[in-house]
């Protein structure tokens, strides 16, 4: 488990020089400001230490100001040690998003973001908690599983279903790789659950509602049982597994969006006087 606070002072230094320099109306300014401050960059480098190690960090920022132009900047921090920021935050509410992924009001099954795309799967993710669940702690809190604990149970518990999860493709179908995605033209792709790549690390590619859509999609229905059996005993391992988590306003979930799946309980949301929602509110961002 890696959690990592910014302390009191830390966060009143870092927000005082943003608001000082005025620094919002530029993102160029707002990047060289974090990408030049010692401070900023001792959180970076701490926070690629723990990554390594522990493959995800609960970034916890005391209510550190949540928008686009300073999740952008301190993504950018990470540049080019775990990659490439694609220039692209995710807004998203619960009840604006369809069923299949999402923040749907509904549980989400462990999964990893962008499953479906074979070509430029984002290699980290950040997810940035907005506003939080209006209804107290006891919804919408994160899990994080790192798939190595999976595999090092499985090779002692059950090898057979080790094997299946490395050979047995499993179909998934999207209409764009995300909610966002400009391109709407069916994606269809095979994969197995779990691989070995070239360091001969097990890397997970899962989303189980991506798997059911293809199943629906097509007009087959359910998924067929051999399939089921196989993706319910891997999911009964991995919740063994599983650390939950309560974000808090200005919280940065980072995970290794190859090794580690993650889910979130189910959310819930508040009728206002003048008839809108008020729900849980997070911004995602992808380094590949």
């Amino acid at each position: 488990m890696a959690v990592l606070s910014f302390s009191t002072a830390l966060l009143k230094k870092i927000n005082t020089k943003v608001m000082e320099e005025d620094l919002f109306k530029n993102q160029s300014n707002l990047n060289r400001f974090f990408d030049t401050s010692p401070l900023l960059r001792a959180v970076g480098d701490s926070v690629i230490n723990l990554l390594k190690k522990d493959e995800y960090v609960v970034l916890k920022t005391k209510k550190m100001t949540a928008s686009v132009p300073i999740l952008t900047a301190f993504i950018k921090l990470f540049e080019p040690k775990l990659g490439r920021f694609i220039d692209h935050i995710e807004r998203a509410r619960i009840h604006d998003l369809p069923s299949c992924g999402g923040e749907n009001y509904q549980h989400l099954t462990l999964h990893n973001d962008n499953a479906v795309d074979l070509t430029n799967q984002p290699k980290y993710v950040f997810i940035q908690i907005v506003q939080e669940d209006p209804n107290g702690r006891q919804y919408a809190q994160n899990g994080v599983v790192k798939i190595k604990d999976v595999v090092t149970d499985l090779k002692a518990s059950n090898p057979q279903l080790l094997h299946q999860l490395l050979t047995k493709p499993v179909p998934m179908l999207s209409f764009g790789v995300t909610i966002d995605s400009k391109d709407k033209s069916e994606i269809v792709v095979s994969p197995t659950i779990l691989s070995e790549d070239e360091k001969n690390q097990i890397t997970v590619r899962f989303d189980y509602s991506r798997i059911q859509y293809f199943f629906s999609e097509k007009g087959i229905g359910e998924v067929p049982k051999q399939i089921l059996t196989m993706i319910e005993c891997f999911l009964t391992v991995c919740e063994k597994h599983k650390k939950s988590y309560y974000l808090e306003k200005g919280d940065i979930l980072i995970m290794n969006n190859l090794t580690t799946l993650h889910d979130r309980s189910e959310s819930t949301m508040e009728l206002n006087e003048d008839g809108s929602l008020s729900t849980r509110q997070i911004m995602v961002g992808f380094i590949v």
